[in-house]
């Protein structure tokens, strides 16, 4: 099931009673590239804000974690080269929807099996 938009990721993972095992995957992706943790009780209306936030802070101040970040995650890059926006903020927007649509899949499949 591929979910097209942040707030129907986030709704299913709330729904499914895997909301916070979403935010505690996607701390472990983050955990070795920044140091800003999604703090566990994050409200599901603020998690695209945060996330957001701290991949545009890397995308502008560490280029290479970032890669690498996408890297860890998972993010197919072929997806990710595919992004033609006009602003950064529009391309920040693709990129969070492709790490929270892959972190789902990681969290879903794993409570699946």
């Amino acid at each position: 099931m591929q979910l097209k938009s942040v707030d129907e990721i986030i709704k299913h993972s709330v729904c499914n009673g895997l909301y916070l095992q979403m935010i505690r995957q996607l701390n472990k992706d983050f955990e070795s590239i920044i140091d800003k943790a999604i703090p566990e009780n994050t409200e599901p209306n603020q998690l695209k804000r945060i996330l957001s936030e701290n991949l545009e802070y890397l995308l502008k101040s560490d280029v290479a974690a970032y890669q690498n970040l996408l890297y860890k995650i998972d993010v197919s890059e072929k997806k990710i080269t595919s992004i033609t926006t006009e602003t950064i903020d529009e391309y920040v927007e693709l990129v969070t929807l492709l790490v929270l649509q892959r972190e789902w899949q990681k969290v879903w499949f794993r409570n699946k099996l």
